[in-house]
């Protein structure tokens, strides 16, 4: 039966980490956010490899090196949590993310230097389990909302799901025991540490593999789409639009998912080919599908209906969602200004909200955001119309990742 002792452990972890880190630092993607993340994983997978040097220590400081070695294990896999999120298409403000990370090996450092015993065990507990639960309830949050959860997802929720249990089993058991406490810290029960033990060992690798096959999937899909997509923004083509539309309505089958179709044009661009020329126009619709594409979820598809007209079919559960996605889309545009060969060009658009139903066709749906969008532009332009028969969304605040 496989039962390795804790220190085989950090010694399996520490090295399976470094392996990790070389499987992200070999994947290559376009995407910003995507490329973001995989840095954030980078950096979770160098952090944990510091296990290694638990496996490592003399024997007469292994307690004090242990005690270091699990606040950079802490952090680490905050980083990946923020990473997850940031690959999911949840965005982390950085002063949140940085200030998340470092709370976590203070509170696990500061731990072990003013906290004896079962102190410092019931702390070490509690800030893993507390990680660990926050980021399954978080990706459990995102990932079965989406119109169609894959495989390599399900298999990143069960693996966060069995973390989440070991440090909930630890925490349980450090409640009710005073110690002795072994030199690694990790006390739990006996029927569970050889299982404990083991989901140690694998934690980097198993990560790497899923989000790497998770990576992977997206790769894929964008690779078939960009036979599909415009030459000039890299957006969808009309073509793409109805190919991959069609299939996106046909996997809807969730009576809780519904598809809004969001109708979006650049404000006076004509105005703007006129100031500046149409190289600098060419400029200003890449980066408008840049800034979109960022803070669009992977189940969301942009396409270039026209000109300097898009159009977004956004999955959504509640049809508030989508004036939400609306008002931070066209919130972000205006606060991004389009850096061109003529310099900074401040823009703005107007925005069409309409939902599809199953009587209406695509083209139908379409017709009906595009009439939305007639309006905003008609109300002076720089916001969102949304079908006046759907109910009103909350106001959230715009700085919040759609």
């Amino acid at each position: 039966m496989l039962n390795p002792d804790m220190f085989t452990s950090f010694a399996v972890c520490g090295t399976a980490s470094l392996l990790g880190l070389g499987i992200m630092s070999a994947v290559r993607v376009d995407q910003s956010r995507t490329q973001y993340a995989l840095t954030l994983y980078r950096w979770g997978f160098l952090f944990i490899a510091t296990a290694l040097g638990a496996a490592l220590a003399p024997a007469e400081r292994v307690s004090l090196v242990v005690q270091a070695v699990l606040g950079c294990v802490g952090m680490g896999v905050v980083l990946f949590g923020w990473a997850s999120r940031q690959l999911q298409g949840r965005r982390t403000p950085p002063w949140v993310g940085l200030g998340m990370t470092s709370l976590t090996g203070l509170a696990l450092w500061l731990g072990a230097w003013g906290l004896q015993g079962q102190g410092y065990v019931l702390v070490l507990d509690g800030v893993f389990t507390l990680i660990t639960v926050l980021i399954l309830v978080d990706q459990a949050w995102v990932i079965l909302r989406g119109a169609r959860v894959s495989y390599s997802e399900w298999v990143f929720l069960f693996l966060m799901a069995i973390h989440a249990m070991n440090w909930l089993i630890l925490l349980i058991h450090a409640l009710g025991e005073l110690g002795p406490y072994p030199t690694h810290w990790l006390y739990g029960p006996a029927w569970w540490m050889p299982g404990c033990n083991v989901v140690i060992s694998l934690l980097p690798l198993t990560t790497a593999a899923a989000v790497f096959s998770m990576i992977n999937e997206r790769l894929v899909a964008q690779l078939q789409t960009r036979a599909l997509s415009d030459e000039l923004t890299g957006a969808l083509s009309r073509r793409g639009l109805r190919e991959l539309g069609e299939r996106m309505l046909m996997s809807l089958r969730r009576p809780a998912t519904q598809m809004a179709v969001l109708m979006l044009d650049v404000d006076h661009f004509k105005r703007i080919n006129d100031t500046y020329g149409h190289l600098v126009g060419d400029d200003v619709l890449r980066h408008l599908v840049n800034v979109i594409q960022d803070r669009l979820r992977d189940d969301a598809l942009l396409a270039r209906y026209g000109g300097e007209e898009f159009v977004v079919l956004l999955p959504i559960r509640q049809r508030h969602e989508a004036q939400i996605v609306a008002e931070r889309l066209r919130h972000a545009i205006e606060a991004t200004p389009a850096q061109t060969t003529a310099g900074l060009v401040k823009l703005s658009i107007s925005v069409g909200v309409a939902f599809h139903r199953p009587d209406l066709t695509l083209e139908q749906t379409l017709a009906a955001a595009d009439a939305r969008l007639y309006e905003a532009k008609q109300a002076g332009r720089n916001q969102v119309v949304v079908d006046e028969a759907e109910e009103a969304a909350p106001t959230l605040p715009p700085s919040q990742e759609v």
